[in-house]
């Protein structure tokens, strides 16, 4: 197992077998025979440990394996620190775990700058460790490194004392973390884990760095123009509600960001060819999540292009929280894939067997990429997995995805200011989902004619800003016979703000457009057609209870979670307005695939080799009650599933097979093909089955 390296220059970046990953920052790993048989009964393909580093980022020499200091090391209790770990390290991978990270933190230093302790201490003896490769002593104080105010520790046993943020673009705390890395390599491990990652440093050094980055694409003339600012000393970062310099100091973050971790790899690759970093973008299951970090550097694009694999902290568990309330992350391997990044979801709640299983599965439907499961409960799903997945890698990898529906979810709008676009994105992605839709996410890297063409309907809400060859290629998609389904402000404003003289939408004729259906109008433009509506909720409404639009801290518990259903429960309902797909099917064609019960959800992907493709269709049983913090179960069955799946034209089935991974054995099925239109059912998917679909182009 590699960590494949993703590439923006790769526009068709494809799928790759997931994998088994295990997260846990115990203290007592090192030197621990029991702890090393317990990996060996079920390893992990990637196992992620806490603090077993020779140094620690927040501390340097400290001593024991928490993310704790009671004493600085010697220099000799280093070295035999460095030799501990080093066999350590050697019996993981011994094992069975292939890849073996801990942890560091970009942005956190403990101690306290006043009484010279925890990471003082070490600075103030900085020459004793010279000899490890930290170099000469930095002139400035570890305190002049930080931005803010710290925060007070509140663990008084320990030499804690306060947290301090260093900015990720100091370059002392940029060489310490490199210093740090390099042991990290040296001892063995295949890369590291790197947390936390969240910067809004105002200082001199980003505002240099900000300075440079705008002079790299605009001319001094468009910088006075666009953001006033005379001189490079007059650059400052800027700040949400501010237009185009606030999402140019969104896109600064995450570049820097990025930067960083590119140092750290390349650092650790001096010592082990393939190392990898592997960051925390945080949660992505909630508005108030993704919102409250935007400006933050937590931006998926630029951190994918030099990071294989992505975390995103979660805490449910994949299954039913109640009726009509099912906890599912594909909207967050799509956005990975759409980057051509791979997600890991680190859900803390999937602990039992159902909800291991359902985690695994989900990865494996989403195009690749792992469950992150905290400790090592279940391990015999864990151990089947990653079995199955070592013996089948060809029903997963090298394949691209096979969608009839693109939606349009650009981070960049949240810069901008718009919160809607990322509510109706979750809303719209959630009722594709439950309404069998095959889609992918369309992000600002592939909204591009090339790649518009694959899909018979594309839809957008509250997109306000897209740059001129961004509509121009939606027009022309539009006019080569695609469907373009626009709601709420479409494209007011180019990608710098300026408002257009006309929007998109206004540049077809208004003769062309007639009503549908209350607040909702379509036209015919070229060969294809356009719908437009102000407001989402004409066609899509709320559902009685949406997870993604409560705060942070009311998702993460889950018993509130459980509390907020019921009272929404109590409330009056409305009838549901459910018409979104209802109206890309009459305009587009048929994009569902099946009229079955929405907790079951469906991913699919193809190979084309000469004149034989595979398509393969995952199929994953989201009804799995969800009764406590991990705690779920049983599973309830779908039986019967009938299944209509368009194929590309001039292609006929050939033979359909069906498994359940991780169980072997794969079962023939019966199937009819009218036209372009394979019908089949599926006898039963209890938790996870694969439909395996041979076809033949030319018969």
């Amino acid at each position: 197992m590699a960590m494949t390296e993703p590439s923006d220059r790769d526009p068709t970046w494809r799928t790759a077998v997931p994998f088994t990953y295990n997260i846990d920052y115990s203290a007592n790993h090192v030197g621990n025979e029991s702890y090393i048989k317990m990996i060996a009964d079920a390893p992990p393909a990637l196992l992620h440990v806490g603090h077993d580093v020779p140094f620690k980022s927040m501390y340097g020499p400290s001593d024991q394996f928490d993310c704790w200091s009671r004493r600085m090391l010697t220099t000799q209790e280093a070295q035999d620190r460095i030799g501990v770990l080093r066999d350590y390290v050697s019996q993981l991978h011994n094992a069975g775990a292939r890849l073996v990270i801990p942890y560091v933190c970009s942005m956190f230093i403990f101690g306290d700058v006043k009484k010279r302790t925890g990471f003082w201490w070490f600075y103030d003896n900085w020459e004793k460790y010279q000899e490890f490769g930290f170099g000469s002593k930095p002139k400035r104080d570890p305190i002049t490194w930080c931005y803010g105010k710290p925060r007070p520790l509140n663990v008084k046993e320990f030499d804690a004392g306060y947290v301090y943020e260093p900015c990720m673009n100091d370059p002392d705390w940029r060489r310490f973390l490199r210093a740090t890395i390099a042991h990290i390599a040296k001892v063995g491990y295949d890369g590291v884990f790197s947390d936390v990652n969240a910067t809004r440093c105002p200082k001199a050094c980003c505002r240099r760095l900000f300075s440079s980055y705008l002079e790299a694409r605009y001319t001094r003339k468009q910088i006075r123009e666009l953001f006033g600012f005379r001189s490079p000393k007059d650059v400052r970062m800027g700040r949400e509600g501010e237009g185009l310099l606030w999402v140019e100091t969104v896109r600064f973050r995450g570049e820097r960001a990025a930067s960083l971790f590119a140092e750290l790899r390349n650092e650790g690759r001096k010592f082990r060819d393939t190392f990898f970093v592997l960051p925390n973008l945080s949660p992505f299951q909630h508005v108030d999540g993704v919102w409250r970090r935007v400006g933050c550097s937590h931006v998926f694009a630029s951190w994918a292009r030099e990071c294989p694999v992505i975390m995103y902290e979660e805490m449910h568990q994949p299954g039913l929280l109640a009726e009509g309330v099912v906890s599912n992350f594909i909207f967050q391997f799509k956005y990975a894939f759409a980057h051509t990044g791979r997600a890991g979801t680190l859900l803390y709640h999937a602990q039992d067997p159902c909800g291991v299983h359902i985690g695994i599965a989900e990865a494996a439907a989403g195009g690749g990429g792992c469950l992150i499961q905290g400790h090592y409960p279940s391990p015999e799903v864990r151990r089947k997995f990653r079995a199955y997945f070592s013996r089948h890698p060809e029903l997963f990898a090298d394949m691209l995805p096979y969608s009839f529906v693109g939606l349009v979810f650009f981070y960049e709008q949240l810069a901008w200011g718009t919160r809607s676009h990322l509510e109706s994105a979750f809303r719209i992605a959630e009722e594709l989902m439950a309404k069998h839709v095959l889609f992918d996410l369309i992000v600002e890297r592939n909204l591009r004619l090339d790649d518009l063409r694959r899909y018979r309907a594309i839809v957008a809400c509250d997109l306000e800003n897209l740059s001129d060859a961004q509509a121009n290629d939606l027009l022309e998609y539009v006019k080569q016979g695609g469907t373009l389904v626009a709601i709420g402000q479409f494209g007011k404003s180019d990608d710098r703000g300026t408002q257009r003289p006309k929007t998109i939408l206004e540049q077809i004729p208004a003769a062309s457009w007639s009503e549908v259906s209350p607040g909702v109008r379509q036209a015919e433009y070229g060969k294809g057609k356009c719908i437009k509506s102000g407001d989402l909720g004409q066609i899509l409404s709320p559902s009685p209870f949406e997870l993604f639009m409560y705060t942070e801290d009311e998702v993460n518990d889950i018993n509130k979670v459980f509390e907020l259903i019921g009272k929404s429960r109590k409330q009056p309902q409305q009838e549901r307005r459910r018409k979104l797909v209802d109206q890309v099917r009459k305009a587009a064609g048929e994009v569902t695939i099946s009229d079955c019960e929405e907790t079951l959800r469906f991913n699919a992907y193809t190979r084309t080799q000469g004149d034989v493709m595979l398509l393969m269709l995952h199929a994953v049983n989201y009804n799995l009650p969800i009764r406590a913090r991990g705690q779920s179960g049983p599973v309830v069955p779908a039986a019967h599933i009938p299944v209509k799946l368009p194929l590309p034209d001039g292609w006929k089935a050939e033979k359909i097979r069906i498994c359940s991974p991780p169980d072997e054995g794969m079962v023939e099925l019966p199937f009819k093909q009218r036209a372009a239109v394979l019908s089949f059912e599926i006898p039963k998917v209890d938790k996870y089955s694969l439909v395996e679909i041979t076809a033949k182009s030319g018969t």
